[in-house]
């Protein structure tokens, strides 16, 4: 995509007309229309495009992903979360996306029966055989 089409792009995404872009950006709607044309290759005025449009200037002038400011910290929180997952939690997580709406439920309601008998469990002090056997076990 050429820097004219992200700057369009842009500017719709922001809601802006080529003159209330000016007006915030401070270049002329002239300029503006060359960009986005391709008569007008690359802007000096980049950044205060992208600081009007709600862009990241990086997306903007290169197309570098992603386009918005938030989402690259977003994407970078998640990149390290990813980062310390086991290699069975990914497989867990891709397991469970990949299942059926209904049957996510049917699971998520069946996880929130088990760990509240845990919970009763643990509250009148009753061991459950697996764990009896556990503590047998780890003597």
């Amino acid at each position: 995509m050429s820097f004219g089409a992200r700057l369009k792009q842009a500017r719709d995404h922001a809601g802006l007309t080529q003159q209330e872009l000016q007006i915030h950006s401070g270049v002329s709607q002239k300029t503006i229309s060359k960009i986005e044309r391709g008569d007008q290759v690359v802007s000096t005025a980049t950044v205060q495009l992208a600081q009007a449009c709600g862009v990241r200037p990086e997306w903007l002038a290169a197309g570098e992903e992603p386009m918005l400011p938030g989402v690259a910290r977003a994407l970078e929180q998640n990149r390290a979360v990813y980062a310390a997952l086991s290699e069975d939690a990914v497989e867990i997580a891709r397991q469970w996306q990949n299942l059926p709406k209904k049957q996510r439920d049917r699971l998520r309601e069946q996880l929130a029966v088990e760990t509240a008998a845990a919970k009763a469990r643990r509250r009148l002090g009753v061991i459950p055989n697996v764990e009896k056997r556990r503590a047998k076990f780890e003597r």
